[in-house]
């Protein structure tokens, strides 16, 4: 699976986004991704990219350095369905 996937994300579902997104490492136990807005610890958001669809919760949002995104966000899965390869 590649390292950065584009990603879109849901703060309220149905309503609030899609926002967009950039994943920097995806595990079997959650991911971190780049984003353009800060996102409170504990929230429960809906990612949604190529390779997966998840109910995240946000474990830590941090300042990142990288010119285009604002935020690093690190989460932890609650549920998440990988796609099959095509």
């Amino acid at each position: 699976m590649p390292r950065r996937l584009a990603l879109s994300y849901f703060t309220d579902w149905p309503g609030k986004g899609p926002f967009p997104a950039e994943t920097r490492d995806v595990s079997l136990h959650g991911l971190r991704f780049v984003t353009h807005t800060a996102l409170p610890v504990a929230k429960l958001i809906k990612v949604d990219c190529e390779a997966f669809v998840a109910l995240v919760r946000v474990v830590a949002c941090n300042d990142n350095d990288e010119r285009d995104w604002r935020w690093l966000v690190r989460s932890e899965y609650v549920t998440v369905r990988f796609r099959r390869a095509r």
